[in-house]
């Protein structure tokens, strides 16, 4: 029979030794070779069933145990990759969430540096019409719209005065440094947006649950109206003291319509809202009821009455934004404020529109 590989005939002697298997027997050298397998010298037996260094007698491996360290460390690699994979996941959404929190301190500053531009703009034009109407001898019926906001200040006083110091008071305390009066001829473009920071936070956070005199509420919708009518694209030659005690006449009206001072802070907020809306849209299109006006009426409507209907139909979504939260129920100022509208989409109807009640 010729000469036979001795683990040919070692029955169940010829074992693993690392987990004791019984390994099948090698009948002949042709299943029999020397070989270099992971870095090691081995005997190699049937194809690969099992292993044997060489020079190491009777040790022999199944394929499962010899191969065991390197499919160890084959997974060990993989989960060393997943491990990074995981890393790098991570890294990447922290530095998505970083740009999108950089993206969205971006966003702001530029909101407010809009609204920085936008109050210095109404002031230089207020300054440049002012100065205009001097050189022109124009009368004090064309004075501008800083001077108007210091007449309707000063009579508002006169008739909440408690409300007024209150609201002096609770300005100052919020906000960096002491606010001397509410003239904006005595603010700064900084301390103007600070002033309307502090409001923001009043009108949708500390008012809401502690709400003020309905003095103060009163003497803040003068304030925050000045300033909406200051923002107004109001044509050159349009009567801008006119617009201004307009506007303020619509406000009162509205203002009147209020049931209680929860209705008021309603009007308050919707009021700081169409400011917003002035601020930041102010390069916008007409609204719609702007170019509902001006195919309606045509040359009939005067551009005195746009200005009012703009800032009327902007006051009346301003107005469902608000009292959307708080009612089911359209509130009496929300009509009076539609009424409004409508009258001074009517000149021809009602020649004097805040005669409604």
């Amino acid at each position: 029979m010729g000469n036979v590989p001795s683990e040919c005939n070692m029955g169940d002697c010829l074992r693993c030794c690392k987990c004791y298997k019984v390994l099948p027997p090698c009948t002949s050298f042709d299943n029999l070779y020397k070989s270099t397998v992971h870095g090691r010298y081995v005997y190699v037996f049937n194809g690969g069933e099992y292993y044997r260094p060489v020079g190491a007698d009777n040790m022999y491996e199944c394929e499962y145990c010899f191969n065991k360290p390197i499919r160890d460390q084959e997974q060990m690699r993989r989960e060393e990759e997943r491990r990074r994979e995981e890393e790098r996941r991570r890294e990447e959404e922290r530095r998505r969430e970083e740009e999108r929190r950089r993206e969205e301190e971006r966003r702001r500053e530029e909101e407010r540096q809009k609204l920085d531009q936008r109050l210095q703009e109404s002031q230089q034009q207020a300054k440049e019409q002012h100065e205009k109407q001097q050189s022109s001898h124009i009368s004090e019926e064309y004075e501008s719209k800083r001077d108007v906001q210091m007449w309707h200040l000063d009579e508002f006083e006169a008739k909440y005065e408690s409300g007024r110091d209150e609201l002096l008071e609770i300005l100052s305390k919020k906000c960096s440094s002491p606010v001397p009066d509410l003239s904006l001829t005595q603010l700064t473009a900084d301390q103007q947006r600070e002033i309307l920071s502090v409001l923001d936070k009043l009108l949708f956070d500390e008012w809401i649950s502690a709400p003020p005199s309905l003095s103060t509420l009163q003497h803040t919708q003068v304030f925050i109206t000045e300033l909406c009518a200051l923002s107004l694209e109001i044509p050159e030659g349009v009567p801008l003291q006119n617009i201004s005690n307009q506007v303020q006449s619509l406000v009162d009206s509205i203002s009147q319509s209020a049931s209680n001072a929860a209705e008021s802070l309603l009007l308050t907020q919707a009021l700081y809202l169409n400011l917003m809306h002035f601020f930041t849209d102010c390069s916008s299109s007409d609204t719609d009821a702007v170019l509902i006006a001006k195919q309606w009426a045509g040359d009939k409507l005067s551009t005195e009455n746009l200005c009012l209907i703009e800032f009327l139909s902007t006051l009346a979504s301003s107005l469902q934004n608000v009292v959307g939260r708080a009612s089911v129920f359209i509130l009496k100022m929300e009509i009076q404020c539609l009424k409004l509208l409508l009258s001074t989409l009517t000149p021809n109807r009602q020649r004097n529109p805040l005669r409604i009640h």
